[in-house]
């Protein structure tokens, strides 16, 4: 069997290997995904989705803002999912114009931060208008606007850092991660040092509690490009000695 063969047989079974297989065969992927987005089953349709998300480019674009309309919420939230992380710019129209009608919030919520990747007047206008709203929906507006420049709603961020509450620590420090400007890796950097519980992790019975500082290292390494010495994940818990090794490297 060729691989495409293999990415069909994959996709009609709904088989999530499917999205490794696409990046494996780039560009050849395409027709096994177009046809797995119309096929009835909706898991294959929604690792379609997942699929085209990863190849990127025009043609993901427009397939992933006709997922949006899919019957099935799970297709719907896996294309704005696609959609939230590296949208084409010919998308932003039709990414717009859902948000105008969007009805579902987590959808509505990952089309926003979609926006945040697509600079200009068009996408400031559009997320300043969801900023009222008192729903998740205009929390990642804000976020939105602080990755495209707002610096109201980047100072308000960056102000999170400093919060009395590890956990809204946290939480800013992972935001960064979206951001992806490695100036702010500065504002990053002492929080290395902030061994505050912030999270639960882990199984119900056997809990292990992620602290600031855990989260500090994740954001160093992604806006830094760093080459940790060592394995991370978001479920890392780090020692001193890697914490020490992280210090060392940034300052």
């Amino acid at each position: 069997m060729s691989k495409v063969h293999e990415l069909e047989h994959l996709i009609a079974q709904g088989d999530w290997q499917a999205v490794d297989l696409t990046a494996h065969l780039g560009e050849a992927a395409w027709p096994a995904i177009e046809q797995g987005a119309r096929m009835e089953n909706f898991q294959s349709r929604q690792i379609s989705m997942v699929c085209a998300g990863r190849l990127g480019g025009e043609t993901a674009g427009t397939l992933l803002l006709a997922g949006l309309a899919d019957n099935h919420i799970n297709v719907s939230l896996a294309a704005a999912g696609q959609l939230s992380r590296n949208p084409p710019p010919s998308a932003l129209h039709g990414i717009l114009g859902e948000l105008a009608q969007c009805q579902e919030e987590n959808i509505c919520a990952l089309l926003a931060l979609g926006v945040g990747h697509l600079p200009g007047e068009a996408s400031m206008n559009a997320l300043l208008e969801l900023t009222g709203r008192d729903d998740d929906v205009a929390k990642n507006a804000r976020l939105a606007l602080a990755k495209l420049g707002h610096d109201e709603y980047l100072e308000a961020l960056l102000a999170e850092l400093a919060s009395d509450d590890p956990h809204a620590r946290y939480e800013a420090l992972a935001q960064l991660v979206y951001i992806d400007d490695a100036k702010l890796g500065e504002h990053a950097k002492k929080l290395l040092y902030d061994k505050e519980v912030a999270v639960t992790i882990g199984k119900q019975y056997a809990p292990r509690y992620r602290r600031v500082c855990d989260q500090a290292v994740d954001t160093l390494a992604a806006l830094l490009k760093l080459k940790l010495p060592f394995a991370a994940s978001a479920e890392s818990i780090y020692s001193d000695s890697q914490l020490a090794q992280v210090r060392e490297m940034v300052k």
